[in-house]
């Protein structure tokens, strides 16, 4: 009963649908509120598709077809300017140097017209780096759209169906597939004309569309994320030592993320709007422009929380809400 009246709680972003999934000792309770939503609802978890990319990517370390600190350019030759002083490793967390596309506006004055291609979207933050390889941190989304080129490249397979045979179906994830999708569409969001994505549009579709390739198109459950990071977290899907490189992290810029490992990092509260009352979580937020997602988990992997709610690219004032209903999942 606590988890229907944290997701009815999390209805106060704005949204008209909520999921919340919290999951410990191998059992999972699933909480919903709003009309028409069930625990079987699908969201697109945006950046939380991250850190299944970096799954994927680790899973090819341990099969010793990647390796962590080899250059971009041993695996994209021509990927983009500067690939081969970045590394795998930079790419993973967030220490390229590259510029995120969600931060040009050339981006979006394409991207609302028409799909970008990959190849098209790298041409778009070809300019000067923000820093030289390993001397930052700034995310980027740009850093995983080229790392699904390179699971693409070495499997010889779309990234879709890497996810699907290597993840989701090994780990039972029935309702979690990057596009085109082959399920049950997920549910319809929204995003208000203010949005601090792309100002003046209320098509949320129309903005996933470029965006969506590879690891930012993720679509789930709760209940599936809260079961992947079980797994990823509590070191059952990948062996000790990649475990190890997954945790091993640096410092971020405190925003998002105070620690950043592999696809994965620490924080403690928000966007710095909604704090913890029980420390630090593991996890990654999904910011999608018609759906926002919180996935937590404990280090060990002993409990997750999870929450997704049909409205994107949350105002300010919205955070607090969220958070309370996703913190209050997961401390218990």
């Amino acid at each position: 009963m606590k988890l229907e009246a944290l997701a009815q709680d999390a209805l106060a972003v704005g949204a008209s649908g909520a999921v919340v999934a919290v999951r410990e000792h191998a059992e999972t309770a699933i909480g919903t509120a709003g009309e028409g939503i069930d625990p079987s609802a699908r969201f697109r978890f945006g950046s939380v598709g991250k850190t299944f990319l970096a799954a994927l990517v680790l899973l090819l370390v341990d099969e010793s077809r990647l390796e962590l600190d080899a250059p971009l350019a041993s695996y994209l030759p021509n990927a983009i300017a500067g690939a081969e002083t970045i590394s795998l490793r930079n790419l993973l967390q967030h220490t390229s140097g590259l510029r995120d596309f969600l931060q040009e506006e050339s981006f979006f004055a394409s991207a609302l017209d028409r799909r970008l291609e990959p190849a098209e979207v790298l041409e778009l933050v070809s300019g000067d780096p923000l820093f030289a390889a390993g001397e930052g941190w700034a995310y980027a989304s740009t850093n995983y759209l080229l790392l699904g080129l390179v699971v693409e490249s070495v499997r010889e397979t779309p990234l879709r169906e890497a996810l699907h045979a290597r993840v989701a179906q090994p780990l039972g994830l029935t309702e979690t597939e990057l596009p085109p999708l082959a399920g049950a569409p997920p549910r319809p969001g929204r995003m208000d004309a203010d949005n601090w994505l792309a100002p003046g549009s209320t098509d949320s579709e129309s903005v996933t569309r470029s965006i969506a390739y590879g690891a930012d198109g993720l679509v789930s459950t709760p209940a599936d994320v809260a079961r992947f990071l079980e797994v990823l977290l509590g070191g059952e899907l990948l062996g000790p030592a990649t475990t190890a490189e997954l945790l091993r992290t640096v410092p971020a810029d405190g925003i998002e993320f105070e620690e950043f490992g592999v696809g994965i990092g620490t924080f403690s509260s928000l966007l710095g709007l909604a704090p913890s009352p029980c420390g630090n979580a593991w996890g990654h937020l999904g910011l999608s422009s018609g759906h926002t997602a919180v996935a937590l988990s404990r280090r060990d992997g002993s409990r997750q929380a999870v929450l997704a709610v049909d409205r994107g690219l949350l105002p300010a004032e919205a955070w607090p809400h969220l958070g309370a209903a996703a913190w209050g999942a997961f401390c218990g």
